[in-house]
């Protein structure tokens, strides 16, 4: 699903859609305590406006979390061993439990085929050489976040990069190798 959200929604340091880290929390607490007075008025029969309350809370503490990095968050990306990067794209085989890569045209192109699965070695060096062998190390970037709730069952606030600014290019390399311990 691509994004709606533009970078534009960080343009003020400190800020994240218009609004510093105390008003996001101010927000949530006034809906913490939408849902408690929702609470004392009906018990559980208002179980829905509580719920949505919480939900709208947990939103508004990840977008002061977000306005706290000036918009930005820290992502995976997929590094040519020249540095250039090979893919933003990351997803998820629930078939086969992995992740997998999208190739962008150039590295498509070098590779051969348009999806790359990274190595699923346990230790970070194995995964690493293993990786590094098919022409690839995994790195960070850091882009423009977004804030939105997901779930099903379980509703919960998660941060997401803006789809638009990794096609564009607009993000920052900070790692072109991966740096992570062992799983």
């Amino acid at each position: 699903m691509m994004s709606t959200e533009t970078s534009k929604a960080n343009a003020t340091p400190g800020t994240y859609k218009g609004k510093t880290p105390d008003q996001w929390r101010a927000a949530a607490e006034q809906s913490y305590r939408n849902a408690d007075e929702s609470f004392e008025r009906s018990d559980t029969d208002g179980f829905l406006s509580q719920w949505a309350s919480g939900c709208l809370a947990a939103e508004y503490l990840a977008s002061a979390r977000l306005a706290e990095q000036d918009g930005l968050i820290e992502v995976q990306a997929l590094f040519n061993l020249d540095g250039t990067i090979a893919s933003t794209h990351c997803g998820y085989n629930e078939q086969y439990r992995r992740d997998y890569w999208v190739l962008n045209d150039d590295a498509a192109a070098r590779y051969g085929r348009r999806f790359y699965s990274p190595s699923g070695a346990k230790k970070a060096a194995t995964r690493n050489a293993n990786d590094r062998k098919k022409g690839f190390t995994v790195g960070k970037i850091r882009v423009a976040g977004y804030v939105t709730l997901a779930g099903e069952v379980t509703v919960h606030a998660v941060t997401r990069p803006v789809v638009d600014d990794l096609r564009s290019g607009a993000y920052d390399i900070i790692a072109a190798e991966d740096d992570t311990v062992d799983y």
